[in-house]
């Protein structure tokens, strides 16, 4: 297994209780220079405030000055909705606020079928139209288990993804740490694609975090192929992105797997992703299981 060790104290909210938390902006406000495309203010603006993590992620708190609206707008914003698409089950679950309100899960714009967190509650309310087929609720009374399964759910691209998570940790690095993986703005930018990428998606029992995590370790080798490794917890998922050191690697990573959100003796479901192309996923289905000691008292399990 290889070696990193944590690098920035992570930056942790909850996903619901974020009125109470005072606002973090990174960067220099007096410089306004972009640490992705390079240019300064009068070459572009920086009007809009720059989520470091998406807003659609409930982030409320951390801000960029160091971003200027084209790569916002252009470039991270799409990168940004890949990983709102993968996510959009754990957000609706979780009651994860958006910029207005809360995430609804609604397959065909028009069918009645959804999934929407109710304002307020720990409540999600489901909403079933046949028509559409695209929703089933499957009972096994001998196990005490429902299992909600979504047909089609929403595509995504996963070097998106990447790219998502990888813009998210950037403006915590140092000046150094920036200068030496120069061809990673580019590459975020979409000047030039990189594969293989690595990702790793962890999948852990239970009804979710109820706080969002984002981490960055760095490998304790300094000649690294995969120097950075970002790490994100989202409900019930933690996605670990390695950054890779150069554009033209073809050695995989060794993946590391010490998870400091994860209690011990905790049964959790790995998978290593490699991701050769920038073609969309279109997942057949993507199933939640809750087992119940009554048909009011339920527990969600697995994925």
């Amino acid at each position: 297994m290889e070696d990193y060790e944590l690098i920035l104290e992570p930056f942790i909210y909850s996903i619901t209780q974020f009125e109470n938390k005072g606002k973090t902006t990174l960067g220099d406000k007096s410089n306004r220079e972009c640490i992705y495309c390079g240019k300064v203010k009068g070459e572009v603006t920086f009007k809009k405030e720059a989520h470091v993590i998406p807003a659609s992620l409930g982030n409320r708190t951390l801000f960029n000055y160091n971003e200027c609206d084209n790569c916002n707008e252009h470039y991270f914003g799409v990168h940004e909705n890949e990983l709102a698409n993968y996510l959009m089950l754990d957000r609706v679950f979780t009651g994860s606020r958006k910029r207005n309100g809360l995430p609804t899960y609604k397959p065909n714009p028009k069918g009645d079928t959804s999934i929407r967190h109710m304002t307020d509650s720990n409540t999600v309310a489901i909403k079933i139209d046949d028509i559409d087929g695209r929703f089933e609720i499957i009972q096994n009374e001998s196990l005490n288990q429902l299992t909600y399964r979504i047909n089609e759910p929403l595509p995504y691209r996963l070097a998106d993804i990447c790219k998502a998570l990888t813009h998210m940790v950037w403006p915590f690095l140092s000046l150094k740490q920036r200068n030496e993986l120069k061809h990673i703005p580019d590459w975020l930018l979409g000047k030039y694609d990189i594969f293989p990428l690595y990702l790793d998606k962890l999948f852990v029992p239970g009804n979710g975090y109820s706080n969002v995590m984002l981490e960055c370790w760095e490998h304790t080798d300094p000649k690294a192929l995969y120097p950075l490794l970002v790490r994100f917890t989202f409900g019930t998922k933690i996605l670990s992105f390695y950054i890779p050191k150069s554009r033209n690697i073809s050695i995989p990573p060794k993946r590391y797997t010490d998870y400091i959100q994860i209690p011990d003796k905790v049964n959790v479901t790995f998978d290593p992703l490699i991701i050769k192309d920038n073609q969309r996923s279109y997942p057949k289905d993507l199933s939640f299981t809750f087992k119940y000691s009554s048909i009011s008292e339920k527990t969600t399990i697995k994925e």
